[in-house]
């Protein structure tokens, strides 16, 4: 049985992902063939389905990670020092979130040195 916090949480999960296999859906669409920017259309949209997913895995993978680390915390603090639990994981689940996204949005459409 899942705690409030714990559902809202799932919740919140579960509409970023919907929101994220909305745009990718819709950015799928062609428009009309007479229609004369269809190829910049495409160049700028047509990055987004890599973008979005990486956004989405690593969305959840932050925030499974910051769940996780800040149960750690609690037992190691014994329920105390909220502000060290709140900080710790948020800086914890941020990093691998933010090394997630870099990853799967621009390994290799940069170089490695552009890249690191």
């Amino acid at each position: 049985m899942a705690l409030k916090g714990q559902k809202s949480h799932l919740d919140s999960i579960c509409y970023e992902f919907s929101r994220c296999f909305g745009i990718v859906y819709c950015s799928n669409f062609t428009l009309k063939s007479g229609w004369g920017n269809q190829v910049a259309y495409e160049t700028i949209i047509g990055f987004m389905p890599r973008i979005v997913a990486a956004s989405l895995i690593a969305f959840v993978c932050g925030q499974i990670l910051n769940a996780y680390v800040f149960v750690k915390i609690k037992k190691i603090t014994k329920g105390k020092h909220l502000w060290q639990r709140a900080t710790g994981s948020s800086l914890v689940g941020d990093l691998v979130d933010t090394m997630i996204f870099t990853t799967i949005a621009f390994i290799g459409t940069i170089s490695t040195m552009q890249f690191f």
